[in-house]
């Protein structure tokens, strides 16, 4: 009876090491990802005063980054927190609760914007409001974003000295480092953009154009070269007509088309369409 618990605790041992050796390889896969995520803000970078500007690459690399540096941070995070409170059902709570809280707090953000850029039902622009909504989510964020950037850099200079003495840290200072970098351009961006009004509405704009307005209609009281057309009832026969958008890239041609400026009119005409067979084209 005596000799049944040495099995279990060789177990236990060999359970305990495995747990242990974890970590380590984790960091190592995270490394690799910050990694990564370093070289594609440098190519943003480099797309950005390019002599031939590739804006789109500027955006998908730098979208990429970041969600790459946020996979990075939870799981730097879960790591060190995984056997005192990731585990615990109230932190799943708590975000949700935040998330939740935050998604309605910008959702009505968001409406209030659209209608006032527009002066419609925000629910007639389904796609701008969903983006509208985002954004407002982000820009929440703003403080956030500086705050992982200082508690970034904060962990690097810590794991540096760790490294001095000897201990291993190498994969932590990579992971916090790459953060450090992406979260304080993240901060940047937001504040100049998504956290500006002027400039998020100006995107917004831009981007209702291209997903809930039509490029053509066939109401013959609208010049389908000079207006883009949303319609406002199921029997599309009231409109909103705003003015296309002329294309800038002789003045801005490294910046991606969705963040280029564009003046927004004060006021959108409304006209009854007026199908007319004989003048459609």
């Amino acid at each position: 009876m005596q000799d049944i618990p040495l099995p279990t605790q060789a177990v236990t041992h060999s359970e305990t090491q495995s747990k242990s050796l974890n970590p380590i390889a984790t960091v190592r896969a995270l490394c690799v990802l910050a990694v990564i995520a370093f070289l594609l803000i440098v190519i943003a970078g480099f797309a950005v005063r390019s002599s031939t500007p590739y804006p789109t690459i500027f955006v998908l690399a730098f979208a990429v980054s970041m969600l790459l540096s946020f996979y990075i941070l939870m799981s730097l995070i879960e790591i060190k927190l995984a056997q005192k409170l990731m585990h615990l059902k109230s932190s799943l709570l708590i975000w949700a609760v935040f998330l939740g809280g935050l998604s309605v707090f910008a959702k009505i953000d968001a409406q209030a914007e659209i209608n006032q850029m527009f002066h419609v039902d925000p629910s007639l622009l389904p796609m701008t409001l969903a983006a509208a909504t985002f954004m407002h989510a982000v820009a929440k964020l703003k403080l956030l974003f500086y705050l992982i950037f200082i508690a970034s850099f904060a962990m690097f200079v810590r794991y540096s000295e760790a490294r001095r003495k000897g201990e291993r840290t190498a994969g932590y200072m990579v992971c916090h480092l790459s953060n450090c970098l992406v979260f304080l351009l993240t901060a940047i961006f937001v504040t100049k953009v998504l956290a500006s009004d002027e400039r998020r509405g100006q995107v917004l704009y831009r981007f209702a154009h291209a997903a809930d307005f039509n490029s053509y209609s066939p109401c013959s009281t609208v010049h389908p070269d000079e207006f883009d057309v949303l319609y406002l009832d199921s029997s599309r026969s009231k409109i909103l007509i705003a003015p296309k958008i002329t294309a800038s890239e002789d003045i801005e041609p490294a910046i991606y088309p969705l963040l280029k400026y564009v003046p927004i009119p004060r006021t959108f005409r409304t006209l009854v369409c007026d199908y007319n067979t004989s003048g459609q084209r």
